[in-house]
């Protein structure tokens, strides 16, 4: 929404609600100008003063639209179209001055246009009107929408011309409304160039107002994308190695005795050869640690300075009673480890 746009079109619609008043009073009470006072009813008679009217009515809409379009930054579509409405009935009016009514009548010029009221009924505030609505393009209306434009001389006619016609004390002010005098083709003529020519102005007036409107009604900025970096990827875990078996220790021979050591021939010859008996190996120390798994809370039996699990029990009693068994069958001692790591026992 352009905030600068609303508030000029406001200023717009205010001069348009002014100086139709002021045109309508000086006609009423002829202020200025020559043409003098005329009554109400009188007035209503025309078609120039029953569009501005209406002008004015949705111009006040409008100006109440504007301050709350810029207090929720939401424009109301209704609105719009009914100043679309209005906009092509006075424009209407424009065209038929330049058009039709001064060139059929060369001696009203002056009159058409009379400082008084005429010039701004007839010029300056349809100007206005479309200036106001072209400025304000929000929100943007579709081509269909052109034909409500033959909405004012449509209504206008289906009431001014019955009472023309049927005696009514009505006069025809424009001279093709009489269609008891007129031709049925003069009659369909002069309808069906109303109807197209008031399309056809309401047309344009919507191909102006859409100029440099974004499609679409509140049309919010759109935010550029933030760039998401991309997920760096996950090395797979090697494959841990097994460490290499350790090699449990070679038994240490004991010394020989003196005797052993001497030589078999050097033994006593009195005595009879014996067997020497080799000494038995020995075997390694076996080790057992028990210990507390961080990650499962259960306890585990394991050789030292070996990764390889032997067994893995739920409680620490457990894991004692076999490491028990073990020395017991294989030999060796057991370390129990705290919840810490600290040897125990």
């Amino acid at each position: 929404m352009n905030k600068g746009r609303k508030i000029m079109a406001m200023i717009l619609h205010l001069l348009v609600i002014g100086g139709v008043a002021f045109s309508v009073l000086n006609l009423m009470f002829g202020w200025l100008g020559n043409m003098g006072k005329t009554e109400i009813l009188k007035l209503l008679e025309y078609y120039t003063i029953d569009s501005n009217l209406f002008l004015a009515f949705t111009s006040l809409l409008m100006v109440i639209g504007e301050i709350v379009a810029l207090a929720t930054k939401k424009s109301c579509k209704f609105l719009t179209v009914l100043q679309l409405i209005a906009v092509t009935g006075t424009t209407i009016t424009a065209v038929i001055t330049v058009a039709y009514l001064g060139p059929n009548q060369v001696a009203s010029w002056e009159k058409l246009y009379d400082f008084g009221s005429h010039l701004y009924l007839h010029a300056v505030i349809p100007v206005l009107a479309i200036a106001a609505f072209i400025i304000d393009n929000k929100p943007r209306l579709g081509w269909p929408f052109a034909f409500l434009g033959i909405l004012t001389p449509v209504i206008y006619g289906a009431v001014m011309v019955p009472l023309i016609n049927f005696g009514t004390g009505f006069v025809d002010h424009y001279g093709f409304m009489t269609i008891k005098q007129d031709k049925i083709w003069e009659n369909i003529a002069w309808i069906g160039g109303m109807l197209v020519g008031a399309f056809l102005v309401a047309l344009i007036l919507v191909l102006l107002h859409n100029i440099g409107s974004r499609k679409g009604e509140n049309v919010q900025p759109v935010e550029e994308p933030k760039l998401v970096e991309e997920p760096k990827p996950v090395e797979e875990p090697q494959p841990v190695e097994e460490p290499a078996p350790v090699e449990e220790p070679k038994p240490v021979e004991e010394p020989k005795s003196e005797e052993e050591a001497k030589p078999a021939d050097e033994a006593p010859k009195d005595e009879k050869a014996k067997p020497v008996a080799r000494p038995r190996a020995r075997i390694g120390v076996r080790t057992y640690h028990i210990s507390k798994q961080r990650a499962s809370g259960r306890w585990q039996i394991k050789l030292a300075n070996s990764e390889k699990v032997i067994r893995v029990f739920a409680t620490q009693a457990e894991a004692i009673a076999y490491a028990k068994g073990l020395v017991e069958s294989q030999g060796g001692s057991y370390r129990i480890h705290s919840v810490k790591g600290k040897i125990r026992r």
